[in-house]
């Protein structure tokens, strides 16, 4: 904005905005000043340029048309990438299940379901995890893809995977923890679970041992080996109790307590403290007899096979030796005296007692091999013991369950896969 002074004969200045114009032809009626005062000109505003409009309502209309045409496109792109990534992803896994090598097909069924959350990559999921025996994880998965009413895939598959649930309800308890201080840590089986106070039951696999740990800081850790039954609810109450102070830098003993001392005992000193007691169950020498069976079975049948050899290699020697002084053909003959002399009798009874020491550690092996197949079929199984790092050290516990099959039905094609632990 510019400004004008016109100055009147009396010395005094008058001041007048200029008005901004387009043109010289903005401005009308300009005259030079006039006695005392400047005559104020007439501003003739510039009209409307329509070309100018008419071009940025046509770059509005534009910018519209691409963004509104392009981001729907790339939207579709990215479903349409990772349903091919989903196939690819279970094409694999099916292949490697149908090689057996289930545990590398977890991590694939795992990515599957991470990117389409739907039944059919649940159902997949559920049923490997199943066959590597993870079952709590596998009902919660299984029990997820059930629950859509109108997938198709589902429809056909769904009596396969009924059949393992109810396999399952045959293998899992629940289990409910109370107890103080809130915020204590709870593991079980050696995975942490929660913490006090628990909100709800926890699903866990079914046997005579359950082993819970619950650990706060500031507390003596408490460990409970309790018996869950299948489709029960067991129900235990662990109190901590607080370390005096000053907290000694030596972690302190861990505290066991049994379903027959629910209370506990105060530990004694760790110099002195005995390794906890753990009552085995019935017929849990026979593993350690199995092993041994099965180790005889193969010494023996090592030692017949060699003498099998071994009288094979001296009934070869006698049939082709050409000096028996006492055959007239110059070989050995059983029907000659002293199968005629020379090497002949030495060879022939050599090879006779290697055969018979053959028979007699070959049929011992068959013996053996079927002992220990017995034993271990009979004999409780055997499940890793937990052992927690604050334990004392030789703290192990045993626990049989008995043998477990596990098998899913191959939900790509027909057939099985079965598992067999003892």
């Amino acid at each position: 904005m510019g400004v004008r002074r016109s100055v009147g004969t009396e010395g005094q200045g008058d001041v007048e905005r200029r008005r901004p114009s387009a043109s010289k032809a903005a401005w009308s009626d300009r005259a030079p000043a006039r006695g005392l005062f400047t005559r104020e000109p007439v501003y003739k505003g510039p009209g409307i340029d329509m070309s100018r409009l008419w071009l940025f309502a046509l770059a509005l209309c534009t910018s519209f048309f691409l963004f509104g045409s392009l981001r729907p496109a790339h939207a579709q792109r990215q479903p349409d990438a990772r349903a091919k990534r989903v196939v690819t992803l279970t094409q694999q896994a099916n292949n490697l299940r149908r090689d057996g090598d289930h545990l590398a097909a977890l991590p694939l069924f795992q990515e599957a379901y991470k990117l389409a959350p739907e039944p059919a990559t649940a159902a997949r999921l559920g049923m490997c995890e199943y066959i590597l025996q993870r079952f709590v994880e596998a009902e919660a998965h299984l029990a997820e893809a059930l629950a859509s009413a109108d997938d198709p895939w589902m429809e056909k598959n769904r009596p396969a995977i009924l059949a393992q649930m109810q396999l399952l309800k045959t293998m899992l308890g629940w289990l409910e923890i109370a107890g103080r201080p809130n915020g204590a840590q709870i593991e079980v089986e050696g995975r942490v679970v929660g913490t006090l106070p628990m909100e709800k039951p926890i699903r866990v696999l079914a046997g005579p041992s359950v082993f819970v740990r619950v650990a706060a800081d500031g507390y003596h850790p408490v460990r409970q080996a309790l018996e869950v039954k299948a489709g029960e609810t067991v129900r235990t109450v662990v109190e901590l109790e607080a370390m005096a102070a000053p907290v000694s830098t030596v972690p302190p003993a861990e505290t066991f307590r049994s379903g027959s001392n629910p209370t506990g005992r105060p530990p004694p000193p760790r110099e002195a403290m005995p390794l906890p007691v753990y009552q085995e169950s019935p017929g849990q020498w026979k593993r350690p007899a199995g092993w041994v069976s099965a180790a005889v079975a193969t010494v023996l049948g090592a030692a017949g096979g060699t003498a099998a050899l071994i009288s094979r290699n001296k009934i070869n020697k006698f049939n082709s030796l050409k000096a028996a002084p006492g055959s007239p053909t110059g070989q050995c003959n059983r029907q000659l005296p002293s199968s005629g002399g020379g090497e002949c009798p030495a060879l022939l009874k050599d090879s006779e007692d290697a055969k018979k020491i053959a028979m007699g550690a070959l049929v011992g092996a068959g013996v053996a091999a079927v002992t220990a197949v017995v034993l271990f079929a009979s004999a409780p199984g055997e499940r890793l013991p937990y052992q927690s790092l604050a334990d004392p050290p030789g703290a192990r516990a045993h626990a049989g369950t008995g043998p477990r099959w596990a098998c899913g039905p191959a939900l790509t094609g027909t057939g099985a896969s079965c598992v067999f632990t003892f």
